[in-house]
């Protein structure tokens, strides 16, 4: 059953742009114009408003896709049932995450994994960095989907999606934000400004909450940049949950570390380039001496196209990583 069509109107839908519709189904702009254009007229319906080159869904384009999303569910629970009927096994996929990003994640790239694999299992651990790790090297999971430390995880590798900043976030009270309150270009999440050493250095009055370096990736960064700068700040608390940290710091209370990604932005926070810029990296982690299934290479170039939407700016992919998404290409094109 050829289902290609229905992903073409949900991923024009999703994207809003024919553009970044045809990179993502590896098309081109003319097939998918072409295909609108035809369903348009076989059903007398506008089912996109044309703006400056977005896509937006019209009445008739909301009720298409609703039909078309339970399209493939349909088709989805069928194939499943027919698969096993016909012997095939359950394919069974155990990950870890950080319980930060769980929820986000896995409404992103469950349906299309679903929709790939109709017998696939997915069992997934929600966790701190530290525990994820121990559940991989006891080889409870097969991956973790999460930020990655060497120091924290040795005797691993990473097929890496995104890099981001780690930025010094100051509440607007703080006379360091003078210079920058009510400003839009400079001193925000966006733009961040910059900060000397015997600035950061001077950040003795003011409450730090920050990631525990125990039990998270990134604390173990920030951790280790404070001691490497000798700042011995006021810590109110320590934690594994980005969650509650986020939270305290839109209070406007207190001061922080956190990873640039566009997520974890506060509104109502100066933030500032570290004195010597640290980084963070995300993606999928393996062992040493696991190599990847078909599903997870399927994975990775799910969480790669929707990485790309989120900003681009922050996508890095690593070598392991562009072998898994030739592999999952070769796999595509071997299918169809």
């Amino acid at each position: 059953m050829n289902t290609s069509h229905l992903n073409y109107f949900i991923t024009i839908s999703e994207t809003g742009s024919l553009t970044r519709a045809a990179e993502k189904l590896h098309v081109s702009q003319p097939v998918l114009s072409r295909y609108i254009k035809a369903l348009e007229q076989e059903q007398g319906l506008a089912m996109f408003q044309r703006d400056r080159g977005a896509y937006r869904l019209t009445e008739a384009g909301r009720i298409y896709l609703n039909g078309v999303i339970r399209i493939q569910e349909l088709r989805t629970q069928m194939l499943r049932q027919l698969m096993a009927l016909s012997g095939h096994a359950i394919q069974r996929l155990n990950i870890g995450m950080s319980p930060y990003q769980g929820g986000r994640e896995i409404a992103s790239f469950y349906p299309p994994l679903l929709n790939r694999f109709p017998m696939i299992e997915l069992n997934i651990m929600e966790n701190n960095s530290a525990a994820l790790y121990k559940a991989l090297k006891e080889r409870n999971v097969t991956c973790l989907l999460t930020l990655y430390d060497k120091e924290l995880m040795p005797e691993t590798r990473i097929a890496s999606l995104q890099t981001f900043e780690l930025l010094l976030v100051l509440p607007e009270y703080h006379p360091l934000c003078a210079p920058y309150r009510g400003k839009t270009d400079l001193g925000t999440f966006d733009c961040p400004a910059s900060t000397t050493m015997e600035q950061f250095l001077s950040l003795t009055d003011v409450p730090f909450i920050l990631q525990d370096e125990h039990t998270s990736a990134a604390g173990v960064k920030i951790h280790r940049f404070l001691t490497q700068a000798g700042l011995k700040p006021q810590i109110f608390l320590k934690t594994s949950n980005s969650i509650a940290l986020s939270l305290l710091l839109s209070s406007g209370s207190y001061a922080s570390i956190i990873i640039a990604s566009p997520s974890r932005k506060v509104e109502n926070l100066c933030y500032f380039h570290l004195p010597t810029r640290g980084f963070c990296t995300s993606g999928m982690i393996f062992r040493q001496d696991y190599e990847p299934s078909t599903i997870e290479c399927f994975l990775y170039k799910f969480e790669v196209e929707h990485a790309a939407e989120q900003g681009r700016k922050f996508l890095d992919i690593n070598t392991l990583g562009e072998n898994l998404l030739i592999k999952a290409q070769k796999e595509n094109s071997d299918d169809n």
